[in-house]
């Protein structure tokens, strides 16, 4: 005679884990999770995953690996981690739960998933380069900036008019105790710059002076020496493979229908990922 197993009803008929031999149901630990804020990007997490994988795997015979991209893979993340040593690879294995063949398994995937970003991003990657190539150029910068606007007001004509120096406000209010300047020098991606500032660093005259502008909780005085026009180097191309990739992951996610709860043939627990509501019993402990 055969036993009949009785469907689960609750994520608090579902054990999960035990601390000190106190065990937690799945219930539980989701509801530790969702107090803290921690479900939702838990939950976006794992449907990425989901997603990936499966177009992993749906493409997996265009996406080869040779076993010399394997072992060059596993040798250049051991050299980055200080693990080139096997007694040091073996602990750190250890500490992460993992078996030499589950890491193997992990550097197949990221190899797979690099190719993956480069498929999906490539007929869009020249259009975004040409579309992005402002913000992704540098501009070489000399920033000086204060707490006080007045001072920057007071030193911006001398500077303009070149009766002022940069190594003259260094000397004077850099160097000056309290100190009342910061300058930077050197060159930055304009990418990375305050908004408010990007579009003059990109069209002004090299030398200009552009300011004082106020950028978060102080003033700026910038001055454009150059400016280097980006190109579509490796770095550059994994960049922009990077970020189509995630406008494809949420499309993707935006489209995904989301099942939460043990009756999984429930219609009505069906809804996109961005509306899904958990039936999680808020009372039971």
């Amino acid at each position: 005679m055969h036993s009949v197993t009785s469907p689960v009803l609750s994520f608090d008929d579902v054990p999960f884990l035990a601390i000190n031999q106190q065990s937690l149901s799945l219930g539980t630990v989701l509801r530790y999770l969702q107090l803290s804020g921690r479900l939702s990007p838990l939950l976006q997490d794992i449907v990425s995953q989901h997603l990936v994988h499966q177009a992993i795997q749906t493409q997996d015979a265009d996406l080869p690996v040779s076993m010399e991209a394997i072992e060059g893979a596993i040798a250049q993340f051991r050299q980055q981690q200080r693990l080139t040593q096997d007694q040091a690879f073996t602990r750190w294995l250890g500490t992460q739960n993992m078996t030499l063949e589950v890491f193997r398994k992990r550097m197949i995937l990221t190899l797979k998933l690099e190719q993956l970003k480069a498929k999906i991003a490539a007929p869009d990657l020249l259009a975004c380069f040409q579309q992005q190539q402002g913000l992704l150029s540098e501009a070489d910068l000399c920033c000086i900036l204060a707490v006080d606007g007045a001072l920057l007001e007071r030193i911006a004509p001398s500077l303009r008019d070149r009766t002022l120096t940069v190594d003259q406000v260094i000397q004077t209010y850099e160097r000056s105790k309290p100190q009342q300047v910061t300058v930077l020098r050197g060159l930055i991606q304009i990418a990375q710059l305050p908004e408010a500032v990007r579009s003059p660093v990109m069209t002004v005259p090299l030398g200009t002076l552009i300011g004082p502008i106020h950028v978060g909780q102080q003033w700026a005085l910038l001055q454009v020496e150059n400016r280097v026009t980006a190109q579509l180097t490796d770095q550059v191309r994994r960049e922009l493979q990077d970020r189509l990739f995630q406008r494809w992951l949420a499309q993707q996610l935006e489209q995904v229908m989301v099942t939460l709860g043990p009756s999984l043939d429930r219609q009505e627990a069906i809804a996109p990922l961005s509306r899904l509501t958990l039936p999680i019993n808020e009372t039971a402990s």
